[in-house]
């Protein structure tokens, strides 16, 4: 943006004034017109070459006119040709190129550089007195012709201008706040770390410290007189042109203003940021006469705390990608990569966790374990490969899971084995849900694995609760695994739960090595 200094400005309103009143002394007809002053000497001297021209046709002699009109003309530098024509339309005598020159205005009227002027012999007009002039004399400024007063006005405004400023510049040495300042006080201005800005009741500029003169770039000549408004300022939230000042705000509401942001595009150090506060000056009326405006730099700051939150970004993000890591870790530590069961590992201490959890008066009928198996695999892997029995066991996992609650635990407890841990589940419940899975794998197994055609699944399950007599979770799963030996027992694709007298024949049966 280019700033006018306050003498500059002072200077062209001076010469606008003088050319105003110039003009206006010319509108009124105080400056005479050297237009009507060059017509009426044209007029003038017209009527005496017709004076001269009468005299020397009185006797008809047209040898004694003619040589009277080539005198005219050769010692008037102004009359370029002449002419005399009778009423009737009939030159009698003319100059050379007279027709070349001549233009004849309408009626009898003549024009600036076309003269009419009539003969008379005696009280009879028998003839009339061309003329032609010269063109108007004109100067030309750029290919623009102007007229003499034009010219005065340009020549006046171009010699004056100068001058003008020389004058404003000493005087407005007087008229300097700065100058009638006290020194102490100045330079108790320019020691602060924050720019200071003195404004008029308008918002211009009288003073501005060191400190402030030093961020925009700028001179103490170049910025007083100008408008704080005008400098440029940015509103670094939307990045567009700032609108509500905060010293505007000081100036109309004689209220203090703290804390503002602003960002300016200073000449040395490009873009800045600043934190401005504002507070009125008031008179003993409590009327704003003024304003005293600070600004702090905080650039740096800015450009320190923007560091700071990308270097807390890359922290957050790598952190985030740890522990997208260690969730990846944790799966492939306690979950099955086949099926994504929870493995042993994983299993044992979340079921004790369950079982903990349980209080006393809880423990009776809310847990039930359910284990399973994949009735004659080995046949299955044996008659249609190794991958459609990995398939064949994902669709078995994926079977189980479908009837289980958020709740519910499952892992695969061996190759084609799986052990389910139900909280808060009775044995009854838990049959419910084994027959579903039973039904289920033995149903839709071929559309489930189009791999095997005509192939045909079944399970078993064994089935059993707290309300046995197992006291940990070991034994509640030994007890569901000899559940599961006895529907093995009993033909296959079948559930059995777990009772007393089972628990009694197993007894029985370990003691006598059967």
């Amino acid at each position: 943006m280019i700033r006018v200094s306050p003498a500059v400005r002072l200077s062209m309103g001076l010469v606008f004034i003088v050319i105003s009143i110039l003009l206006l002394i010319n509108f009124i007809g105080l400056v005479p017109d050297q237009s009507l002053m060059a017509i009426e000497a044209r007029k003038s001297r017209a009527e005496s070459m017709a004076v001269q021209c009468t005299y020397a046709a009185k006797d008809n002699d047209m040898l004694a006119l003619r040589k009277t009109m080539d005198s005219l003309v050769e010692t008037n530098p102004e009359v370029l040709s002449m002419g005399l024509r009778t009423t009737h339309g009939k030159y009698l005598f003319q100059t050379e190129d007279h027709k070349a020159q001549w233009s004849t205005p309408p009626g009898e009227d003549s024009t600036y550089t076309n003269w009419q002027v009539p003969i008379y012999r005696g009280n009879q007009r028998w003839g009339t007195l061309e003329i032609a002039f010269t063109p108007q004399k004109g100067y030309a400024v750029l290919g623009i012709r102007l007229s003499p007063f034009a010219l005065l006005l340009l020549s006046f405004a171009a010699l004056s201008f100068p001058g003008f400023i020389i004058f404003m510049k000493r005087s407005l040495r007087y008229l300097d706040p700065s100058s009638v300042m006290p020194n102490r006080v100045k330079y108790a201005l320019d020691t602060l770390t924050e720019g200071v800005l003195l404004l008029d009741t308008r918002g211009r500029i009288v003073l501005a410290n060191a400190m402030f003169l030093e961020k925009v770039g700028c001179t103490a000549q170049q910025l007083m007189g100008t408008r704080a408004s005008g400098l440029g300022w940015i509103d670094p939230d939307s990045n567009e042109p700032a609108v509500d000042m905060p010293w505007a705000q000081s100036l109309s509401r004689a209220e203090k203003q703290a804390g503002i942001p602003l960002t300016l595009n200073t000449r040395r150090d490009g873009m800045r940021t600043f934190v401005v506060n504002s507070a009125p000056v008031l008179d003993d009326r409590g009327r704003s006469r003024g304003a005293v405006v600070t600004f702090d730099d905080i650039t740096e700051m800015e450009k320190q705390s923007f560091q700071l939150s990308r270097m807390v970004e890359l922290l957050q993000m790598s952190r985030d990608k740890i522990t997208k890591k260690n969730k990846e870790l944790e799966i492939l530590a306690t979950q099955d990569p086949l099926t994504g069961c929870l493995n042993r590992r994983a299993f044992f201490p979340r079921a004790e966790q369950q079982m903990a959890s349980v209080s006393a008066q809880e423990r009776k009928g809310n847990h039930a374990c359910v284990m399973t198996d994949i009735d004659l695999f080995k046949g299955i892997n044996d008659r249609y490969g190794h991958a459609v029995g990995d398939k064949v066991i994902q669709y078995f996992a994926q079977s189980i899971k479908s009837v289980l609650r958020e709740d519910d635990l499952i892992c695969r407890y061996g190759g084609e084995e799986f052990c389910i841990l139900l909280p808060n589940c009775s044995m009854e419940e838990a049959a419910i849900i084994a027959e579903r899975v039973r039904d289920k794998i033995e149903t839709h197994c071929s559309q489930a694995i189009p791999e095997a055609p005509g192939i045909h699944l079944s399970a078993s399950f064994g089935i059993s609760d707290l309300t046995i007599g197992a006291h940990t979770i070991e034994e509640l799963f030994a007890q569901a695994d000899r559940a599961l030996y006895k529907a093995k027992e009993g033909g296959r694709n079948r559930f059995v739960c777990w009772d007393r007298n089972m628990e009694r024949d197993f007894a029985h049966k370990a003691g006598t090595g059967l």
